[in-house]
């Protein structure tokens, strides 16, 4: 399994996102040209190995969660939703052992009124140790 497949169950098994977001609407990468709003999509932006003098003990990883919607209200309570399932989270994880993720903020994107779809992008920090 992939650190991605972590981060889609953890957002995906948070009852209070999926209830505004289907959890057929997150997406890796990109979402399809014909994808509805609301949809939230992540992807991985960087892999840092923190190395000892002995063994590479540690990665930080960095996400970013892309969140689409109707309005901009509806896409700033979704961004709370995925701070909330995200943030300060750490366990294992599809065989990943995470010891933090970190919320790193957060900016609105201009919206695309012809398509009426308002952006919020955020980025996270992940500590995972190597097993």
């Amino acid at each position: 399994m992939s650190i991605e497949a972590a981060i889609l169950g953890i957002l995906t098994s948070n009852s209070a996102l999926t209830a505004v977001v289907p959890a057929g609407s997150f997406y890796s990468v990109n979402a399809p040209m014909a994808a509805d709003n609301p949809c939230v999509i992540y992807q991985r932006a960087s892999t840092l190995p923190q190395t000892t003098k002995d063994a590479e003990v540690w990665q930080l990883v960095t996400f970013e969660i892309d969140i689409f919607a109707n309005n901009s209200d509806t896409v700033l309570s979704i961004g709370e939703l995925v701070k909330t399932a995200l943030n300060r989270q750490s366990g294992t994880y599809t065989g990943f052992d995470i010891s933090n993720i970190r919320f790193d903020g957060q900016d609105s994107r201009d919206p695309d009124f012809e398509t009426n779809t308002h952006h919020l992008a955020q980025g996270y920090i992940l500590d995972i140790k190597n097993t």
